[in-house]
């Protein structure tokens, strides 16, 4: 693996650990409003692929597809 490739990977894996340490806890986030069971399922699979990512098991291209719908950037998880 090239140097530029591995300090690419360092910094989403450092951007990956740094979003986990600024999210709220689970119980705190739920309990703030009513949440729907999508907000939910949304959280848990946005919190494990973060953790993928930091932990260095997953890499962003393998967990995220960046699409354009009606004008706006989404982002679908695999």
């Amino acid at each position: 693996m090239s140097k530029a490739a591995l300090n690419k990977q360092e910094k989403t894996r450092r951007w990956a650990i740094a979003e986990l340490q600024k999210a709220k806890p689970f119980d705190a986030w739920v309990n703030e409003r009513p949440r729907t069971e999508k907000e939910i399922e949304l959280y848990h699979k946005i919190r494990e692929t973060l953790e993928g990512i930091a932990s260095g098991e997953k890499k962003v291209y393998d967990t995220v597809k960046i699409t354009t719908k009606n004008g706006f950037s989404c982002a679908e998880f695999k």
